[in-house]
């Protein structure tokens, strides 16, 4: 399975789905720290989750204005993301008849993994329910981990090491990269699914695949799976902890300002309603 052509975010037109809410509830949480940063920029890079520009743009209320600043967003994620009804979203419901609005709006079908801007150009970025979804399926898995999809407590140890290096790598490499491509001075905000304790097996953060492992299981004893084919499947995400997060950031340029943690149920009502505001 290459990771970087079926990984891209589905539409979300559905007001339950999860494109819909989990990423907004997120936006609603950190949105003290996007009201700090996003103070006096003019340029802007969103990665991952297009449509929660949406929810910016609205609590931001730019006025459109001649005396409103003028600036750039590019809204990244894998190619095979729908622009089209993104860019109807953002044209029906922030941008609407108000043709005066400073905000330019560009779409950019790249993995956040690959260099995205010319270097010394970017001002801010900013990448929601992203990070934890790694480039591709750690190397060295294959029939290793059995009948589980992802780290449990009846893997082997390699699995394990195979999870945490390639995340280490991932993430190494976005901060490269856009190390490269901010100007001195620019800032990220980074919110992604991470766990609380240091154990990667931990049952409240992989209850849900061993779950689906289990249903996949049955599906193989009913013939709709083959074996071989669930020995060699693997979710490509990792979750990290706040320690992790920050020894891949450490002794890089970038400066590391400030973290949250945060809990953000799937779905929550109240978050929903805000939204729908």
């Amino acid at each position: 399975m290459v990771v970087k052509n079926v990984g891209h975010m589905n539409a979300g037109d559905d007001e339950t789905s999860y494109a819909t809410i989990l990423p907004f509830s997120v936006i609603l949480e950190a949105m003290p720290v996007l009201d700090d940063t996003l103070r006096d920029m003019f340029a802007a890079a969103e990665s991952g989750f297009p449509k929660c520009w949406k929810m910016l743009c609205r609590k931001k209320n730019f006025s459109g204005s001649d005396n409103s600043p003028e600036f750039e967003v590019f809204l990244n994620d894998l190619p095979d993301n729908d622009f089209n009804n993104l860019f109807k979203l953002i044209s029906g419901q922030v941008i609407g008849k108000n043709k005066k609005r400073g905000c330019f709006l560009y779409g950019l079908p790249r993995s956040f993994y690959e260099r995205l801007f010319p270097s010394n150009t970017l001002h801010f970025a900013y990448s929601s329910c992203s990070l934890h979804w790694l480039s591709q399926i750690p190397e060295g898995l294959e029939h290793n981990n059995k009948e589980n999809i992802y780290m449990a407590r009846t893997s082997p140890p390699e699995v394990f090491e195979a999870y945490a290096k390639q995340y280490q790598r991932d993430f190494s490499t976005f901060l490269s990269l856009r190390g490269e491509e901010m100007i001195t001075g620019g800032r990220m905000v980074l919110t992604f699914i991470g766990r609380s304790v240091k154990d990667p097996s931990c049952k409240h953060h992989s209850a849900h695949y061993t779950l689906l492992s289990q249903t996949l299981l049955d599906m193989v004893a009913e013939g709709l799976v083959k074996m071989d084919d669930l020995y060699s499947f693997n979710v490509p995400i990792y979750m990290p902890c706040e320690e992790e997060v920050k020894t891949v950031i450490k002794g890089r340029i970038l400066q590391y300002r400030q973290a949250a943690c945060f809990s953000c149920p799937l779905g929550c009502p109240r978050h929903h309603n805000q939204l729908r505001k």
